[in-house]
């Protein structure tokens, strides 16, 4: 996958898991960057099992090579190999947990900046 292309879209239906192997992408919200994606990373995990929409805007901005699995035959084959299920949640909570982490260290590290700048 080439620079530019998204992976998916805030506010819109997310029609696949994708496993990043290597490259990079970016994550936004409203415009604002709240992270960057790269080797060893998911996109779309919680949308595709919760049949939610897209949290941020995900862009490549390196290639990528991924493994992508479209989210109706995955929805399909997990009630019936509930190991891989399972193994795959497991995998989104820890998914989870580093993006929330690597986003608390940003917003930190925006918060010293701004108060060194202030003199503080």
């Amino acid at each position: 996958m080439l620079p530019g292309e998204l992976l998916t879209e805030h506010g819109k239906p997310v029609d696949a898991l994708t496993y990043i192997s290597s490259g990079t992408a970016e994550a936004k919200v409203a415009g604002q960057v709240v992270g960057t994606v790269g080797p060893d990373t998911m996109v779309g995990e919680f949308a595709v099992l919760s049949d939610d929409l897209a949290t941020a805007t995900v862009r490549i901005t390196q290639t990528v090579r991924a493994c992508i699995v479209p989210s109706v035959p995955l929805k399909s084959f997990l009630p019936q190999n509930t190991e891989v299920e399972l193994a795959l949640r497991k995998q989104f909570i820890l998914e989870a947990r580093h993006k929330m982490i690597a986003r608390n260290t940003d917003q930190l590290t925006d918060a010293m900046s701004d108060a060194r700048a202030l003199g503080g």
